[in-house]
């Protein structure tokens, strides 16, 4: 939330948040979706989708675009792209 204020007050436009998992982590789903569902509404925010975390996915960029494709919803994006 810190970071949606900062990038609001320098006039920045946020289309949405993607979460990512930066490790491989065992945080129970209802806090994930609890906390994908806070910052949505206290942020003002869509949130695009949410990916996993993928073991040396810098070294297969083909593999995380794939990811990309199965786990985000860049729908919110249309009507944030005519404004």
């Amino acid at each position: 939330l810190l970071s949606l204020t900062i990038l609001r007050q320098r006039l920045v436009r946020v289309a949405g948040v993607i979460f990512n998992a930066a490790q491989q982590d065992t945080t129970p789903d209802y806090i994930v979706r609890d906390n994908s569902r806070t910052i949505s509404e206290w942020g003002s925010v869509p949130v695009l989708g949410s990916i996993p975390f993928i073991p040396g996915c810098t070294d297969r960029p083909a593999e995380l675009i794939a990811y990309a494709a199965q786990y985000l919803d860049l729908s919110p994006l249309e009507a944030w792209i005519s404004r």
